[in-house]
Formats: C-alpha cells, sequence, structure tokens
C-alpha cells in the first residue's frame, strides 16, 4: 500500500508541475523540452521500476519450478535462472530476487549493475519479442542507498496470488 501511495504521489506532483509549466509565461518550445524531459525521467523510474518487479517475479517462477521438481522428485523442466557462473564469474542463483535482496546496498547495487541487467538483455531468443524489449535493458537507479529503498518497498508489494495462480 505504501509503495502505491508514492506512486500516486509522485504522479501527481509530476502533473501539478507540468500545471505549472504552462502557467508560466516561457515560449511554447521550452514548455515542451521540459514537459519532455520531465516526461523522460518519469518514463525511467517507472521503467526501472517495472525492470524489478520483473526480475521478482522472474524469481517467483524459477521457485515453483523448483517446487516442482522436489515434489516430483525430478529435474527442472525449465530452469530461468541458469546453473553455473555467469561471463564475470558470479553465480547465476545469486541474481535472484530472493538473494540479492538481502544483500548490503551497495553490493546489491554491483549485483544489478554489473551481473543482472546483463542476463535480463541475454534472455530469450534474438527474435522474440522479450529480446527485442529487452536488448537496450539498462539499469539507472543512481545510487545504492536508493535501490534498497525501492527493493524494499517492491519486496512489501503483495505478489503471492500471481505466484500461486501460475
Amino acid at each position: 500500500m505504501e509503495y502505491a501511495q508514492a506512486a500516486i504521489e509522485y504522479i501527481a506532483a509530476f502533473v501539478c508541475a507540468c500545471a505549472a509549466l504552462r502557467r508560466l509565461s516561457l515560449p511554447q518550445s521550452h514548455h515542451l523540452q521540459i514537459e519532455d524531459r520531465l516526461t523522460g525521467e518519469l518514463k525511467s523510474k517507472i521503467e526501472q521500476i517495472t525492470y524489478l518487479l520483473f526480475l521478482r517475479r522472474l524469481d517467483d517462477l524459477h521457485t515453483l519450478e523448483e517446487n516442482k521438481a522436489n515434489r516430483l522428485k525430478k529435474p527442472m523442466e525449465r530452469r530461468i535462472f541458469p546453473e553455473g557462473n555467469d561471463t564475470r564469474g558470479r553465480a547465476f542463483e545469486t541474481l535472484r530476487w530472493s538473494r540479492f535482496k538481502n544483500e548490503a546496498p551497495s553490493e546489491m547495487f554491483v549485483i544489478l549493475g554489473e551481473h543482472v541487467f546483463p542476463f535480463l538483455r541475454t534472455l530469450g531468443s534474438d527474435d522474440s519479442t522479450y529480446a527485442h524489449h529487452m536488448k537496450d535493458a539498462r539499469f539507472t537507479i543512481p545510487t545504492p542507498a536508493l535501490l534498497a529503498k525501492v527493493v524494499d518497498l517492491l519486496d512489501a508489494v503483495p505478489m503471492e496470488d500471481r505466484a500461486h495462480a501460475a
């Protein structure tokens, strides 16, 4: 609930800023440039939150597959996070939401920026819709402290019903 309230407040502030711009006596071209910049900043923030929620969902799906394999005493059919290490030597297991969310902010920041986002860009086949949309995925949260706060807020968003429905 806190996350939803924060999102509403952020969007309300954005709308108020755009309205204030319209009241200024600036040439129309300046209004458009400033509004485009504000829109771009909002889009970037929403995009980062979406990536993080997607990572959380991937971890949920991987956990469901693990549980199914354990229950049936068979190997996992669909492994989202492969076994082994990425090209920089970090275990893919550590790229999961349930793992990196418990790290110190500075370590979490490195994991996401140097490992998780490069991993996201490699998922899917080259001609898939997913690959098309994720090929330019970039981690742009500016500080470890902000990342930790966002991860804590998103971790509190209830998604259990979605995991059980899958």
